[in-house]
C-alpha cells in the first residue's frame, strides 16, 4: 500500500496530449462507499491509495495528517489514516489489505494539499 493524498483539483478535462496519462490514471481509480480511492499498478504491484475530492472539499482546510507507519499492516476496512480539518477529523479506510510500503513525501507540507 502506498499511501498517496492528492491535492485539491480544479475541473479537468481529458484532451490533449498533457492531460492523456493523468486520465488513464484516474479511469483506473476505484472508489469506496467511504469516500477513499485505490489505484493498483500492475507493473509493480503496488496499490495507490487516497481520498476522493468531494471527501477533501467536505473536510476543508486540512491542519493535520496522520500518516500510517511504514511496514505497518492492514487489513481491509481498517482505520488506515486520520486527518483533521477545521472542520472535523475524519478516518481513512484501507480498501485492501496488506502493509504500508511507501508514503506520499509531500503529505507532509499542507501547504501542498491546499491548492
Amino acid at each position: 500500500l502506498f499511501f498517496f493524498f492528492s491535492s485539491r483539483r480544479r475541473h479537468t478535462r481529458c484532451s490533449g496530449v498533457s492531460w492523456a496519462r493523468r486520465c488513464v490514471q484516474e479511469t483506473a481509480l476505484k472508489y469506496t462507499k467511504t469516500h477513499e480511492w485505490i489505484r493498483y499498478d500492475e507493473a509493480t504491484g503496488e496499490a495507490f491509495i487516497g481520498i476522493t475530492d468531494y471527501a477533501q472539499q467536505e473536510l476543508g482546510d486540512i491542519v493535520h495528517i496522520e500518516m500510517p507507519e511504514l511496514g505497518k499492516k492492514f487489513h481491509q476496512g481498517e482505520a488506515l489514516s486520520l486527518i483533521e480539518s477545521v472542520k472535523t477529523t475524519a478516518d481513512v479506510y484501507s480498501p485492501v489489505s496488506g502493509p504500508v510500503s511507501k508514503q506520499n513525501p509531500f503529505v507532509k507540507d499542507l501547504s501542498l494539499i491546499h491548492i
